[in-house]
């Protein structure tokens, strides 16, 4: 099982904020039109993937949940019901990571603002989108 915490940079008791700004600080440097590595889009793909689990609470419980047994090598099995959910989550982020892989910089950037501010907040009161965006750029600049 791979250590997504160790692909992010980030110690397993940090807040899904220092979650998100990892990521964000990795895949300026990381993103195979930054980094001309030979390995760089499977660097890039093991980054969203690590993403992919960690940004997401239910599967970062079970990962976690997961790493701790492996940790400990308790004499029990893991519980077969966790282990096959963590196995869908992480099948369902190498799909992801594989969808976003050959993205451009502009192309990731924009897909990266488009779901930080979420959908929702085009249509849901109470949520302002131009303020996310805003947000999120300024993110994005105290990067570069």
């Amino acid at each position: 099982m791979k250590d997504y915490y160790d692909i992010l940079g980030v110690s397993s008791d940090v807040d899904p904020e220092a979650v998100k700004k990892a990521f964000r600080e990795k895949v300026a440097v990381l993103h195979p039109e930054k980094n001309k590595a030979d390995n760089a889009k499977e660097t890039f793909t093991d980054l969203i993937e690590a993403y992919e689990i960690l940004s997401k609470p239910e599967k970062r419980e079970a990962y976690d949940a997961l790493m701790h047994a492996r940790e400990v090598r308790t004499q029990f099995a893991v519980e077969p019901e966790l282990q096959a959910e963590f196995e869908t989550y992480e099948k369902d982020a190498k799909k992801t990571s594989e969808k976003y892989k050959d993205y451009s910089w502009g192309e990731f950037l924009a897909l990266e603002l488009f779901l930080d501010s979420g959908i929702e907040s085009l249509f849901t009161s109470g949520l302002d989108l131009l303020e996310d965006a805003s947000d999120l750029l300024d993110d994005i600049f105290d990067i570069f």
